[in-house]
């Protein structure tokens, strides 16, 4: 007895752990509709998900709250409705959230009103867990401007706005709202003249005075865009401004994001474009990331990293945009989300430290997508899971189904779907025998089957999945570049043993492991 309660105890420690794998998969909500965007909240039980996406007619913009167990399992989806309006909001790039707490937290979304070409923003203070809309507010952009940035204020219970007008072309605002969301401060800046700001990042310093970060350009010339800092009074006047004084122009598009990270020091870590936009008087349009970290009054740049080769900036209009920076291990290293473009849609990930050592950069190609049909993979948002590990959101467009789908990836903390996908295996010792050329996870494997590639030799490599009577149960062919994380779906294999064989175009055998399929 006491045998079989072990036994028994053991078999569900293992279902455990193998439901805390990490994951890849494509998710669509509307057969045939399209995806749009996303923001994550990764909670210990489940993760959720706030977005919208087209309906099959391709004519409704949809909101929804979503829930997903940890094996990647679609178990809640709600369609979330405005309580204050008759129609449904939207969430588009501007697409902006903030946590007040592990449950409770803040939108912004956006809509056209009908025919007047106005934005109407909306502020949404929602219970994450439930997808239960708490209170809205809404404003009208040729009023207020259209909201670019949440900061919430512990000090004051306070959320603390950021809005930039396209109307007025050098118009910004601080807006601040109650827990009502009732708007109880408006602050006009103020004495900008012929600059464009838009406002990232807002700090109350005291009862009187802000802290603003973001970009300001001329109105005649966007690419004199660059990263710049401002103090502001309770009257909008700007007391001070100061430009980041990068070795290389430094800046950001004009769309909200969240690149911008205030230490417990006060210096600022963040993750700008440096931006290409002519050579030799041709317009060209290269974005590259550029991470730095800077004082808090932007005196001082402690340290700037090139996130890209001098030998990138000469390939035709390779474009990265970046969307997220996030803080990890107690302000010690720093993941920044982003996508390129340069040949083919990817997500990227890169990892660097406080002082500025590049740690790791990586590209992925979500779930079961293939690289040549692929027009572009956008990352959403990237959060910590209180689990362990990254996950991340997006989006991409499939051209097998002319259409975008949604994203959902959990990684361990160094970006591998793979365990250890870091290791260094030299060529010496995968030829010597000392090393495997595949890493394959896990084992057992319930739908998900992920391989590290070390294979160093071009050609085409063939995968078979092969049970007891030698049958071939899946096959597959994939031209495996050296530390490619290859994963694919196995939901249709049944249950049982099974041999997975590798061999390269010459059909000898490269790699042969048992595999047990749960």
């Amino acid at each position: 007895m006491k045998k079989t309660l072990l036994l028994f105890i053991a078999s569900i420690l293992l279902i455990d752990f193998i439901h805390a794998q990490y994951f890849s998969k494509i998710i669509d909500h509307d057969t045939f509709g399209q995806s749009q965007h996303y923001s994550v909240f990764p909670r210990q039980d489940y993760i959720y998900v706030i977005g919208d996406y087209q309906d099959s007619s391709r004519s409704n913009l949809i909101p929804f709250w979503t829930k997903f167990d940890y094996n990647g399992n679609r178990i809640g989806f709600d369609t979330l409705w405005d309580p204050l309006y008759d129609y449904r909001f939207i969430a588009n790039n501007f697409f902006q959230f903030l946590n007040e707490s592990d449950s409770i937290c803040y939108f912004s979304q956006h809509r056209f009103v009908n025919d007047t070409g106005a934005y109407l923003s909306y502020i949404l203070k929602l219970n994450i867990q439930t997808g239960k809309i708490l209170k809205t507010n809404s404003f009208i952009d040729d009023t207020f401007g259209i909201v670019i940035s949440l900061n919430y204020d512990s000090t004051k219970n306070t959320l603390i706005i950021g809005t930039f007008s396209y109307n007025e072309q050098n118009k910004i605002e601080i807006l601040e709202l109650n827990n009502e969301l009732n708007l109880i401060n408006r602050i006009i800046i103020k004495e900008i003249d012929s600059k464009r700001i838009a406002p990232y990042w807002i700090k109350r310093l005291s009862d009187s005075l802000y802290q603003i970060v973001g970009i300001s350009h001329d109105l005649q010339n966007i690419y004199s865009s660059r990263m710049t800092q401002w103090i502001v009074d309770r009257d909008g006047k700007i007391l001070s401004s100061k430009l980041l004084n990068s070795s290389v122009p430094l800046s950001r598009y004009i769309l909200p994001d969240r690149i911008i990270h205030q230490r417990k020091d006060g210096d600022f870590v963040m993750a700008p474009d440096f931006y290409v936009g002519y050579k030799n008087n041709v317009k060209i349009d290269k974005l590259f990331s550029h991470p730095v970290r800077v004082s808090s009054n932007f005196d001082t740049i402690r340290w700037e990293v090139m996130m890209y080769n001098k030998a990138e900036t000469e390939i035709p209009s390779p474009l990265q945009f970046y969307w997220e920076l996030i803080s990890t291990k107690h302000d010690s290293e720093y993941i920044v989300l982003g996508q390129g473009s340069s040949t083919y849609g990817t997500m990227i990930l890169y990892k660097f430290s406080y002082i500025g050592d590049s740690l790791w950069y990586k590209r992925y190609i979500p779930g079961d997508a293939v690289k040549d049909s692929l027009g572009w993979v956008s990352g959403s948002q990237i959060a910590i899971s209180p689990r362990g590990g990254l996950v991340v959101v997006g989006a991409l467009y499939d051209d097998r189904y002319k259409r975008i789908r949604s994203y959902i990836m959990h990684l361990d903390d160094d970006g591998c779907l793979i365990p250890g996908c870091n290791e260094v295996v030299s060529t010496q010792d995968l030829k010597l025998g000392k090393a495997k050329p595949f890493k394959i996870f896990p084992n057992p494997f319930t739908d998900q089957l992920q391989i590290l590639c070390r294979w160093h030799e071009a050609g085409p490599l063939h995968f078979q999945l092969i049970d007891l009577n030698g049958k071939t149960v899946w096959s597959s062919t994939h031209y495996c570049q050296s530390e490619d994380q290859i994963f694919w779906s196995l939901e249709r294999v049944p249950a049982g043993n099974y041999i997975l064989q590798i061999t390269d175009r010459n059909n000898k055998i490269l790699q042969s492991e048992k595999l047990i399929r749960i």
